[in-house]
């Protein structure tokens, strides 16, 4: 038996190892690395007054290694350590570890390519059945996983799906789960641990990062992955492959802790969205004399903020716009028709229409324009009709469409939003989606577009945003609360025409009956309006 004193450990902590291995041989030993790192470094954060061992720290004074083995050409394969860690009233903390390092989970999500993209239908996940002899069985069923080899943890995963599943995935086309879900890599008690799982904390430093990879194959090309043979055969690896409904995957893995925390974390992932509304060119272009504004000014905490944000926890961005149909507007009640504006004809004269707006302010009379302000007034009757035509700032003219109607420009997204929308329907996890709406709220009746898509893909929170807040927004925030979603209104990307009052009133309700109310932009908590 060899040792050595750690350098520069305060206080001294001593080493003791085998013959058959060196200090030089240990220290260099990733594993041993990084849990000697992690240990250290959560041992220190006990000097903050607020750390539950603050008055009586542990100090690290001992590390017996007490076996090895060994991989091809000498290369430590695998240490058991006891450590002792002990404060001053003689208190320890239980020391053993079985030293192996990280290894990678691989959830395998596969889908014919002859069913509608951005759904959920007919997905499959490959598992992998093989021998676990420390488990007692030759026929262990579990995503696929392999231990780390140096390189990167999405380089390993990328060739461990090849080694075992034969299907090649490009680095890129890898998405991390456990660090998307992990924010930030230092935890609120200052500690720093890998962005991954671990499977056995309580024995073994194994720590797991669960990636997911979403393929859509020719359907014959997914039947060749059953009963598969794969996986190394001159190291010993005998594989068989089995593919299961994704729906299904919680049980046919339920013995497999991987599994099931890749289960959870792709179902996590999925249950939030960020939901934007009505940021389209009829509210936010200027085009229609639309000047900068509170909505703009949501539109650019969008764009800054919370996009990248969602995009970045894998969180789903889903666009909720006015779109009307022919069929909407013969069907529509007189109330809804004239939300924006509508046009009347004065009793007993035929002749003599009156438009008026939402408010009922008459705004045209007899074919002539009532000014505003010394200018003349851009007057709508009602969804469906004409927007005319209008000038782009580029000096060319166009046909704005029907008001609100599909397909129509005025019903586009605005174009700032529009380039970022389409961008996120390139992702491969998590695609953007755009819903069409035919009431001021998105989720007004039993059954709508965006109710049945929340329903199918199982969202369960909203993060609420668009204009107008206390409309739109307000409309559909609250059907989603009695409808038992859990509503989050981001009250700085969601923004009014309507005077301040009604802001600040949607804004306390959110807050105090339908949900919560919060702020992506962290530099204005403190703003006077939000006292």
């Amino acid at each position: 038996m060899a040792s050595f004193v750690l350098a520069d450990s305060t206080p001294e902590c001593t080493v003791y190892h085998p013959d058959s291995l060196t200090k030089e041989r240990i220290l260099s030993f990733s594993p041993f690395k990084t849990w000697l790192s992690s240990i250290q470094h959560s041992l220190s954060t006990q000097k903050e007054l607020s750390h539950t061992f603050h008055h009586a720290p542990y100090q690290l004074r001992k590390i017996d290694v007490q076996a090895v083995d060994f991989f091809g050409k000498g290369r430590i394969g695998f240490l058991k350590l006891q450590t002792e860690i002990i404060n001053d009233k003689g208190e320890t903390l239980p020391g053993a570890v079985f030293m192996r390092g990280g290894s990678v989970g691989m959830l395998i999500v596969l889908q014919p390519d002859d069913v509608e993209k951005g759904t959920e239908d007919d997905k499959h996940a490959i598992l992998a059945i093989q021998p676990r002899v420390a488990g007692g069985s030759l026929a262990f069923v579990e995503i696929p996983a392999g231990m780390l080899d140096g390189g990167t943890f999405s380089g390993g995963a990328a060739k461990e799906i090849e080694e075992e599943t034969g299907l090649k995935v490009k680095e890129s086309e890898l998405i991390d789960m456990t660090a998307l879900a992990i924010a930030d890599s230092e935890d609120a008690n200052g500690e720093k641990l890998p962005k991954a799982m671990y499977p056995s904390p309580g024995g073994c430093d194994e720590y797991i990062p669960l990636f997911l990879v979403e393929k859509r194959i020719p359907r014959a090309q997914m039947e060749e992955f059953r009963g598969k043979l794969t996986g190394l055969r001159e190291e010993g690896e005998k594989i068989t492959l089995k593919l299961v409904p994704l729906k299904d995957l919680w049980k046919e893995g339920a013995r497999d802790g991987k599994t099931l925390a890749a289960w959870a974390l792709y179902s996590g992932l999925k249950a939030e969205a960020l939901v934007i509304i009505d940021m389209q060119n009829f509210f936010l272009s200027p085009a229609f004399g639309r000047k900068r504004g509170a909505g703009h000014d949501a539109c650019d905490k969008l764009v800054k903020y919370a996009i990248p944000a969602a995009r970045k926890a894998g969180i789903r961005v889903v666009w909720v716009n006015w779109g009307l149909t022919p069929k909407d507007i013969e069907e529509m009640p007189a109330a809804v028709s004239r939300a924006f504006g509508f046009e009347a004809v004065v009793e007993g004269n035929e002749t003599q229409r009156v438009a008026v707006d939402k408010h009922g302010n008459v705004k045209h009379l007899g074919g002539h324009v009532l000014l505003e302000n010394g200018a003349a007034g851009v007057v709508f009757r009602g969804l469906g009709s004409s927007c005319g035509t209008i000038t782009m700032p580029s000096g060319s003219e166009i046909d704005a469409g029907g008001l609100l109607m599909t397909d129509s420009w005025n019903a586009a997204l605005y174009p700032p939003l529009d380039a970022i929308y389409l961008e996120g329907t390139k992702l491969p996890h998590n695609p953007d989606v755009l819903i069409p709406k035919n009431r001021m709220s998105g989720l007004w009746g039993a059954s709508t577009p965006l109710s049945d898509f929340l329903e199918k893909e199982g969202i369960k929170t909203l993060l609420t945003t668009g204009v107008n807040t206390d409309q739109c927004v307000g409309g559909t925030f609250m059907d989603a609360f009695s409808k038992g979603y859990d509503c989050v209104l981001l009250s700085d990307g969601a923004a009014t025409t309507s005077p301040q009052f009604a802001q600040d009133c949607f804004e306390y309700n959110a807050a105090n009956t339908f949900g919560f109310a919060a702020l992506f932009d962290f530099n204005n908590m403190y703003r006077n309006d939000r006292d």
